[in-house]
């Protein structure tokens, strides 16, 4: 679902943020990323760095609810604490990757190509160029 555009105080609109409540239940009914990780309380961790352009937040702001990864309380703390890259290194991970991976199985994937397709009809995709409001270079597409 899109979300009206707030106004910041410059008078300049945020872009909407993208929300999928189902997509993000979805996401805490799997595994923590880290291997070997046991701890079942799971969050709906977003990604933030190293997004494809037109996909970063501001400071203080999410990501779209696409651009998420399982992981455990501590883990997710840990993302947070010493930063995305430190986390990835250490654990050999690729954030990015595991969210378009997330996303292209997930079962509510239907419900943002629908909402971005009806949205963004005339948008350019940032990676490929196609002027259709194309989701297939970020691993989205059915």
């Amino acid at each position: 679902m899109l979300r009206p555009k707030p106004k910041m105080k410059s008078g300049i609109a945020k872009g909407p943020r993208r929300r999928f409540p189902g997509h993000l239940a979805w996401i805490r009914k799997h595994a923590c990323i880290v291997s070997g990780c046991g701890r079942r309380d799971i969050q709906a961790c977003h990604v933030r760095a190293g997004l494809p352009a037109g996909e970063q937040a501001g400071m203080g702001e999410k990501p779209a609810d696409w651009w998420t990864f399982p992981a455990c309380s501590e883990h997710h703390s840990e993302q947070h604490n010493i930063g995305e890259p430190a986390f990835c290194k250490r654990y050999g991970v690729n954030l990015v990757e595991i969210a378009k991976e997330c996303a292209r199985l997930s079962p509510h994937r239907f419900k943002w190509l629908e909402t971005e397709v009806a949205s963004e009809k005339t948008a350019t995709c940032a990676e490929c160029g196609s002027q259709n409001g194309c989701h297939k270079c970020y691993g989205l597409a059915p």
